[in-house]
């Protein structure tokens, strides 16, 4: 699925944790992993310190689970330098860490980067990403290839950290129809979501991967996501964001800044390339 891989860090104990799921993709599909620092004009020279030891340990441990990686120190704005390095290498998958909703260094980014691009908010930056059970949230419409791409990202996580993925499918209740006009009846909307459900359980099982399934109904989807991740004590929210999506509706004023801002574990956003 991928063949290289950049994973941008900036000496953050954020960063440090969202790469070793950069590396637990880039083993699973057999890619190179390009680790970047991109050194600010103006760091501190604690703050370089800081960056390089936090490198030399994704390094150390990137190497010792295998692989082929590589590292990339550069000096410039965050916000150039990252595009820059990931035209020029030619990857197809670049991972950045994000603390939150409204980032202010991401915003810049995502309409420059034009490969794939993920997201990761780590829950816990001092504790190692290790996840064993990983929700996957869908909804109909998606196109064919939007799910195949995100199923088969869920599928190489799985594979790479020994991991559960379970397919949840949020349905609004039937509550009224517009101008009392009932287009789809009950039973249609249920023959349609486990048609959705299936789409992706066929991409999981090419890739020797068995989900578990459930579709729920839920008046508000964003909150049934941070639910059902809490009280089945999920270790990792997988996104998906549309290809054209920019950071306002990517992070801001949709479900996905609330799952950011209120899921209890690690949640990842996933663009594919555009």
């Amino acid at each position: 699925m991928f063949q290289r891989i950049l994973m941008a860090v900036d000496g953050s104990f954020h960063a440090e944790a969202a790469a070793r799921y950069a590396g637990g993709i880039a083993r699973a599909s057999g890619a190179d992993l390009r680790i970047l620092h991109a050194v600010p004009p103006n760091e501190s020279a604690a703050a370089l310190k800081r960056a390089q030891a936090s490198l030399l340990r994704i390094f150390t441990e990137a190497q010792t689970r295998g692989g082929t990686v590589s590292l990339v120190d550069e000096t410039g704005d965050p916000t150039t330098v990252i595009p820059e390095c990931a035209a020029r290498e030619r990857v197809d998958l670049v991972v950045l860490a994000v603390r939150g909703a409204g980032s202010h260094t991401v915003g810049p980014l995502l309409p420059r980067l034009k490969m794939a691009v993920l997201l990761v908010r780590v829950a816990h930056p001092g504790r190692l990403a290790v996840p064993r059970e990983i929700l996957l949230p869908i909804r109909g419409g998606s196109k064919t290839a939007v799910v195949r791409a995100r199923a088969a990202l869920a599928a190489l996580l799985a594979r790479a950290f020994d991991a559960k993925v379970y397919v949840f499918h949020v349905r609004k209740p039937i509550a009224r129809f517009f101008r009392g006009k009932i287009l789809l009846g009950p039973h249609d909307l249920e023959s349609a979501a486990a048609r959705e459900v299936q789409e992706y359980v066929e991409v999981f099982l090419e890739h020797d991967v068995r989900p578990a399934t459930r579709v729920v109904h839920a008046p508000k989807i964003r909150h049934a996501i941070t639910l059902e991740a809490a009280a089945r004590r999920h270790d990792l929210i997988l996104l998906g964001a549309s290809e054209r999506a920019g950071i306002r509706r990517l992070m801001g004023g949709s479900p996905v800044e609330t799952v950011l801002r209120e899921a209890p574990c690690d949640v990842m956003i996933f663009r594919p390339a555009r």
